[in-house]
């Protein structure tokens, strides 16, 4: 009888190992899979499009979306030849109404928002200093392709407060599109 209950005893005990060592790796699993990169950094993945400095506090943008003194779209890469049609239509809506956020414009950030928009408009909380953005890179429209209407693309702005700065910022944009564009 003593024998029976030991190799009970070890029978447990190796199940309880088991399930302990199940449940350790389905709790460490979705901690590993949260650490990895959801996108790679190839340059297919990101288009770079750096804002001159002066160009944020000096550009006034007209009714119709584009600059009165200088077009920002058409500093156009080799990348951006080779994006869709409405990837090429996003790059240049995303760079106007980001020009619009970080000048503080919000009559011009209206122009780009679904109507009615029910909440609060946020612009940059310090255009005067706008000038100190060292640099912009649009995530995401690299990987747009031509789109149905009721689309939904989400494009990331990602800048600097400064160039001595060594935090990122993020704006996140999302574009639908509609029949008109």
């Amino acid at each position: 009888m003593n024998i029976q209950s030991l190799n009970k005893s070890n029978l447990l005990n190796h199940g309880k190992r088991s399930i302990l060592m199940i449940l350790i790796a389905i709790l460490c699993i979705p901690t590993l899979v949260a650490c990895t990169p959801t996108q790679s950094a190839s340059p297919e993945n990101e288009m770079t499009t750096p804002i001159d400095n002066t160009d944020i506090s000096i550009i006034e943008l007209d009714e119709t979306g584009s600059s009165a003194d200088t077009d920002v779209a058409s500093n156009e890469t080799e990348e951006s030849n080779s994006l869709s049609k409405d990837a090429q239509e996003l790059e240049n809506m995303a760079t106007h109404f980001l020009l619009a956020y970080f000048n503080g414009d919000i009559d011009t950030l209206k122009d780009y928002l679904i109507s009615p928009y029910e909440w609060d408009i946020d612009a940059y909380s310090d255009p005067e200093n706008a000038p100190d953005l060292s640099s912009v890179v649009f995530k995401g429209i690299s990987d747009i392709t031509e789109k149905n209407i009721d689309d939904v693309c989400v494009v990331y702005a990602q800048y600097k407060d400064n160039s001595s700065s060594d935090r990122f910022q993020n704006l996140t944009m999302e574009f639908i599109k509609k029949d008109d564009g």
